[in-house]
């Protein structure tokens, strides 16, 4: 009786998950890439997928192909570049969608925010649709206010679409499937995908953040491998459930963006908070976060701690939120930015 192996052929799935890595370590040479193979198949495929996955040569095979100049050329084109009015001159882009485009960009600029780029600004385009269904929060009333939330709405949903797409170019994918953002998108409901886009880092990093003996280089080396990634994806998370959509991926010095993360961590997990933010209109809930990440941009030389379960730790990021807390709390609904 023939003995049943492993599957050589590689799913969309682990294709996916590859390019992921490779698309967030563009820096590594494909010497690199196969250094670390056995890492990766043994905690990321294994912890990752239910199904059965392949040997370890298909891996490292599609590993080669995918760092294939070809293929990085076709995901990190032109289409990477920051949108201006200027791009997208031939496509056509109604007047309504043009003006709201060139607010995301104004308000990612004042949140110290990475700006939309052309494949974004495209998704934008197709997504626009949607903003009849867009529904507000009750507080709101200004117009513009409305049309900033909106902007800052489609953003959030056009870098999900725009992210997928490159992954899947970049992973070869000859079918790409958007289904789960499509259904997410009809329904609202954001928090499935960042479930989904943050899976591969959390099987990474828990044994790392889970054992009680970890060194701080061991946890520091963790950050900058694996967990920078997917602070982006907290982030988003955070912001999204706090205003109803992210403010875009913060363009800060690494310790500004750590800084931001475990602010954002403090604000979650300091059940109070939660109850304050509740208490507070939209405005004053933007304001907010554009003032912490203001401190955070402003304090690149602060060492973050990253011991989470520091009492001291928590201390000082309290301290700061408060203050900037009580500055936002009696402000009216006028726009800050």
């Amino acid at each position: 009786m023939a003995k049943s192996g492993r599957p050589s052929a590689i799913t969309d799935e682990i294709g996916q998950t590859i390019a992921v890595i490779r698309d967030r370590h563009p820096e590594w040479s494909f010497r690199a890439i196969q250094s670390k193979i056995p890492d990766f198949y043994r905690v990321r495929f294994k912890h990752s997928f239910t199904g059965k996955i392949p040997s370890l040569n298909p891996i490292v095979d599609f590993i080669h192909k995918d760092v294939d100049p070809g293929r990085i050329k076709i995901a990190e084109s032109g289409i990477e570049k920051i949108w201006s009015s200027a791009a997208l001159i031939n496509e056509s882009i109604s007047p309504v969608v043009l003006h709201l485009l060139i607010l995301v960009q104004w308000c990612r600029k004042r949140c110290y925010s990475k700006l939309l780029t052309i494949r974004e600004a495209r998704w934008f385009n197709n997504l626009s649709g949607f903003q009849g269904n867009c529904s507000y929060p009750p507080d709101m009333i200004m117009p513009e206010l409305k049309n900033m939330f909106l902007s800052l709405k489609i953003a959030t949903w056009a870098q999900m679409y725009a992210y997928r797409e490159k992954i899947d170019t970049m992973a070869g994918i000859k079918e790409p499937d958007f289904s789960e953002l499509d259904n997410s998108i009809v329904t609202g409901s954001l928090h499935e995908i960042f479930k989904h886009n943050s899976k591969w880092a959390n099987d990474r990093l828990s044994p790392v953040f889970d054992d009680e003996n970890a060194t701080k280089d061991a946890l520091k080396e963790a950050y900058f491998s694996d967990l920078k990634p997917a602070l982006f994806e907290a982030i988003r998370e955070a912001e999204t459930s706090v205003l109803g959509h992210s403010l875009g991926d913060p363009d800060m010095p690494e310790n500004s963006i750590l800084l931001y993360g475990n602010a954002l961590g403090t604000l979650f997990a300091e059940g109070g908070w939660n109850s304050h933010l509740e208490k507070i209109n939209y405005q004053q809930k933007l304001n907010f976060l554009c003032l912490v990440r203001e401190w955070c941009k402003n304090n690149p030389d602060l060492e973050p701690d990253f011991d989470y379960s520091n009492p001291d730790e928590k201390k000082k990021y309290d301290s700061v939120i408060s203050n900037i807390f009580a500055n936002v709390n009696n402000q009216p609904e006028s726009s800050r930015l």
